[in-house]
């Protein structure tokens, strides 16, 4: 799912793609590589490509410049995911936008 935000006012313009999918599937994921060297020397590294921190800072954008349909689909898509991560940081998220969070449980 990807999510199209943007913040269009009189000081300057501004858009934003986030791919939900890319963004839970490597959330606070470890992934490994296994390599070689041109010396024919194998070698594997480890490295998150996402960590939590950056996500949670894209989750806070979400929050901050969507609209109320593209919360509602975003929160349902997250929750849906496996990634248990990438739910703890969308929670975290939202706890900047306490009002927004309100309005969002009554359903307005």
């Amino acid at each position: 799912m990807i999510v199209h935000i943007g913040d269009y006012t009189n000081t300057g313009q501004w858009s934003m793609d986030i791919d939900l999918a890319e963004v839970c599937a490597s959330c606070g994921t470890r992934k490994k590589v296994e390599c070689v060297d041109p010396d024919g020397t194998r070698y594997s590294e480890s490295f998150i490509s996402l960590r939590q921190d950056q996500a949670r800072k894209l989750f806070r954008q979400i929050w901050k410049h969507a609209d109320h349909d593209t919360l509602t689909r975003a929160q349902e898509y997250i929750y849906k995911h496996k990634n248990l991560n990438a739910r703890k940081q969308w929670d975290a998220a939202g706890q900047h936008f306490k009002h927004k969070r309100r309005l969002f449980a009554s359903g307005e």
